[in-house]
């Protein structure tokens, strides 16, 4: 019975994505955390990418194990050489990982509210779904890309590639994060969220 509920979980989570993450009232709070991956061979990347996440203002750049929002992850290669630098190789991706706020809304929905004992059960269930969801790390890859960037544009690449992300998907999760409880601000809200084509 327990493996036929994770199993009808699994199936709500990929039907209904939106769950905890941003495009549903219930969501994200002032501040967004990201996490900043980077793989560099020359050690400037991660500064330039954290330099220009911070500048949006209500961006916290984390770790991974501090339950980001959302996860930038690079690769940087230096070419020829780090030392005679001309240009970078950079490999990017942009994601959503599986957190535990749409782990635990699955459960919550799962359940009809009248069950005895709701919350016990949304606990366990949570259990459940975690133990097998986490260990195969499920994500929501919306941005990808590799390309070569000389020394003078590579900075240029990554302040555009955190614009994008900025305007065309975080301006979702402010609006929602903004909105009231009265019609009017949900229907200014559901206006707005129709208004871009959005990237996560």
């Amino acid at each position: 019975m327990k493996r036929q509920c994770a199993l009808f979980c699994i199936g709500l989570m990929l039907t209904l994505p939106s769950i905890g993450q941003g495009q549903s009232p219930s969501a994200p709070p002032s501040r967004t955390r990201i996490a900043a991956v980077v793989t560099d061979s020359s050690n400037r990347i991660a500064s330039v990418l954290g330099g220009a996440l911070r500048q949006l203002g209500d961006v916290d750049v984390v770790r991974m194990d501090e339950d980001p929002h959302y996860v930038f992850d690079v690769i940087a290669l230096c070419l020829p050489s780090c030392r005679d630098l001309e240009q970078y190789a950079i490999s990017f991706r942009v994601y959503k990982p599986l957190r535990w706020g749409t782990i635990n809304a699955i459960a919550a929905v799962s359940l009809p509210r009248n069950l005895s004992r709701w919350r016990e059960r949304v606990d366990s269930l949570q259990g459940i779904i975690e133990q097998l969801l986490a260990p195969r790390r499920y994500e929501d890859t919306f941005r990808t890309g590799v390309a070569v960037y000389s020394r003078s544009s590579y900075e240029r690449f990554l302040k555009d590639l955190v614009h994008e992300v900025d305007y065309f998907c975080l301006d979702r999760d402010r609006a929602w994060a903004r909105t009231g409880t009265d019609s009017l601000s949900w229907g200014r809200t559901i206006d707005f969220t129709q208004s871009r084509s959005w990237i996560c």
